[in-house]
C-alpha cells in the first residue's frame, strides 16, 4: 500500500476529485495555501494499493496540467501539482 500526498490547485480539485472517486479511489482534503503565489490549493491523502498506483498517478497528471500566470508582475508556470509518495506500513 502507497500514501500518495498531492498537493493540487483549487481550480482542479472538484474534477479530480470526481475521477478518482469514478475510479474507487479514496481520499482525504485538507485546505491549503501555496507560499509563493499565494494560491489556494489542497493536499490531498490518497491511500493506493500497489498495482494502482500508476493508475492514480495518471488521473492526477490528467486533471492537473501546467497553467500560465499573469497575476503577478511576472509570467510564471504553475505545475498543477505536486506528488509524493511513500509506503504506507512506514508510519
Amino acid at each position: 500500500m502507497k500514501m500518495i500526498i498531492a498537493i493540487v490547485q483549487d481550480q482542479d480539485l472538484n474534477p479530480l476529485q470526481d475521477d478518482l472517486t469514478e475510479k474507487g479511489f479514496r481520499m482525504t482534503n485538507l485546505a491549503s495555501t501555496g507560499g509563493f503565489l499565494r494560491a489556494g490549493n489542497s493536499t490531498l491523502l490518497i491511500g493506493v494499493e500497489e498495482e494502482k498506483l500508476e493508475e492514480c498517478l495518471k488521473i492526477i497528471e490528467e486533471n492537473c496540467k501546467v497553467k500560465r500566470n499573469y497575476d503577478i508582475c511576472f509570467e510564471c508556470y504553475n505545475a498543477g501539482r505536486c506528488l509524493y509518495s511513500f509506503p504506507y506500513g512506514s508510519f
